[in-house]
């Protein structure tokens, strides 16, 4: 139950610490979890019962009256918050334009339309609408239920070129028909996977089209969802802090597979080395593709976190990576966003010309030092602008 007492130590953070808001916040504590247990007993999730419990009793403008906060101030006697502010406009004459035309049938809209007629000054551009509580709680729904569609789509990807490489490197010096239908047969096994996972990633995207607003960071987050987002990540950390550790000696042991191959064929002649070598390469693939397959599903609450709060003050006030990455020059933006694409053809046509898939190996980590001095040195020239 910490998501909903972090939740609600940030909704009354914006109200004075009085008994009167101390016991309105138990009173509503207990409101929530009442909620709380008739989802769980109603066989809701514990994700699902949250959601419900903060939909019901997360607004606190609704609830305010229930529990004697209406007329009650925010905190340090500021100004109440965007969120929770009868929007106003300022008539020419200094009258309050919305409340001031109340009696005379003038729109909000319409008293701001004639004072900004008669004076010289500009109005800030609107800004961004809040998306509620369920929509947060329904699009962190969504994407735990297609987290498997993310992690079965992007491991098939790149499992399906274990076959079709393994097979390549296997037989692709024996020459005739051997080699040809070796070659048919990867892409016989090749093309069926790669179409059943850009189907599921299809799929999934089609799942969270109406998130599209929150994906793209066209509506604004609230405090109160940023906490629920939050809350919710920590709540999933250690699972994904155990499929992290998994994953990563998985794709650490990758490697083993094909040097070992390279290492006990090096003396074997060509047509012996090369099926041991094809079955090494293949057992690489897989290896990276299952610690996709691990890593990623249990990535899900990270993702969706990361779009839930991307509009947060706190998310606007730091920027993202990609506005600091304007810092760089075009053609440094180029060499990083190619640099990988270049070295995967360098290392593939290397490799299939000379048939020494036990030495081209040696590309990626001669690569992966050159790309990281590379970086050190541009990000050393053109240092971040972020405070």
């Amino acid at each position: 139950m910490n998501i909903l007492d972090n939740y609600l130590d940030t909704m009354f953070s914006r109200y004075p610490l009085t008994p009167e808001t101390q016991e309105a916040k138990c009173e509503l504590r207990a409101m929530m979890e009442d909620s709380y247990n008739g989802a769980i007993a109603a066989g809701r999730s514990q994700n699902e019962a949250i959601g419900q419990a903060i939909a019901e009793f997360g607004n606190i403008e609704e609830v305010a009256p229930t529990l004697g906060l209406a007329k009650t101030e925010p905190a340090f006697g500021g100004p109440a918050p965007a969120e929770h502010a009868i929007p106003q406009s300022r008539g020419v004459n200094g009258g309050e334009g919305a409340n001031a035309n109340a009696g005379t049938g003038r729109s909000e809209t319409g008293a701001t339309t004639a004072a900004m007629t008669g004076a010289a000054f500009s109005q800030p551009m609107p800004e961004k609408r809040a998306f509620s509580i369920a929509q947060a709680q329904n699009y962190m729904d969504t994407m735990r239920q297609t987290r498997w569609l993310l992690g079965i789509g992007v491991a098939l990807i790149v499992f399906a070129a274990a076959p079709f490489v393994g097979l390549a490197v296997a037989y692709g010096s024996v020459g005739g028909m051997r080699e040809n239908l070796s070659l048919l047969l990867g892409f016989a096994l090749l093309l069926p996977l790669v179409g059943v996972g850009v189907g599921l990633l299809v799929y999934r995207n089609q799942r969270l089209s109406p998130f599209r607003r929150i994906t793209s960071g066209m509506d604004r987050c609230t405090p109160e969802i940023e906490t629920y987002a939050n809350a919710m990540q920590q709540q999933e950390s250690s699972k994904r802090t155990m499929a992290l550790v998994i994953a990563v000696i998985l794709w650490i042991l990758s490697a083993l597979p094909i040097l070992s191959a390279g290492i006990f064929t090096q003396d074997w002649p060509q047509d012996q080395a090369d099926p041991l070598l094809g079955l090494g390469t293949a057992a690489t693939l897989v290896l990276v593709s299952l610690g996709l397959l691990i890593f990623l599903p249990a990535n899900w609450v990270n993702f969706a976190q990361t779009h839930l709060v991307q509009t947060s003050p706190d998310a606007i006030a730091m920027n993202d990576s990609e506005q600091d990455a304007t810092r760089y020059p075009v053609w440094v933006r180029a060499i990083f966003s190619g640099f990988w694409l270049v070295i995967t053809a360098v290392y593939l046509a290397w490799s299939f010309i000379t048939g020494n898939w036990g030495i081209t190996w040696i590309v990626w980590p001669i690569a992966a030092i050159a790309f990281s001095a590379f970086a050190a040195i541009v990000g050393t020239i053109y240092p971040s602008h972020r405070p």
